[in-house]
């Protein structure tokens, strides 16, 4: 019989998904954290905070006709011009809308970056995560994955790549020779993160089970 070796196997692993958000206060409000570029228009009221640079406010439809409020950071951005949105010290915006009408609207692009303005923790393989508290980690140096897997988060981002509640084996380039996570917890039910190191014995033993084709 020939036996072809893979590089990596997906280890199957069942968790019980959670519909809530995670979210950042701030200034006595909750935010949910999300992902740019963000487009909105609509006649709601919507808190979001990202992390990113180079942001830019490239269409801005916030009348005072149509839109109570709209803010950045603290800072009123309703009927303001298109262009680029000053940098935040820690590069989080936190970004505020209550639309009168359906007209009320907006779009901000920009990089997500979550890696380089944050401290991560260290995390030593295999390693476990069920907290609905928000967390950056960080894989060592000679980290080779075979499996990410994530249920129930508001937000997963790998190498600033989003993943959020996937089975990820094809994973994104590392950066340093490094994998950073962030790990974006609800306030409550059951989030899980599972991180699966290679582990080459594991996958013969399943080839030569059957378990791999």
């Amino acid at each position: 019989m020939k036996f072809k070796y893979f590089s990596r196997f997906i280890i199957v692993v069942l968790l019980f998904c959670s519909l809530a958000f995670a979210v950042i206060n701030y200034s006595g409000n909750d935010y949910n954290e999300t992902m740019l570029p963000i487009t909105e228009a609509a006649a709601t009221t919507t808190y979001y905070v990202v992390i990113g640079t180079g942001l830019s406010l490239t269409s801005n439809t916030t009348s005072p006709s149509n839109t109570t409020a709209f803010t950045i950071n603290g800072t009123n951005y309703r009927g303001v011009a298109t262009g680029a949105i000053p940098a935040s010290a820690d590069d989080r915006y936190f970004i505020y809308h209550a639309g009168k009408k359906a007209a009320s609207g907006y779009t901000i692009t920009g990089a997500n970056d979550w890696v380089s303005t944050q401290t991560h923790t260290p995390i030593t393989l295999p390693y476990t995560q069920t907290g609905t508290t928000s967390a950056f980690y960080e894989t060592a140096t000679v980290a080779r994955l075979d499996s990410i897997v994530s249920s129930g988060l508001d937000l997963l981002l790998i190498n600033n790549s989003d993943y959020t509640n996937q089975t990820v084996t094809s994973l994104p380039a590392k950066q340093d020779n490094k994998y950073y996570i962030y790990y974006g917890a609800p306030s409550s039910g059951s989030p899980s993160l599972k991180v699966s190191p290679y582990t080459p014995e594991l996958n013969l033993k399943l080839f030569l089970e059957g378990g791999i084709w």
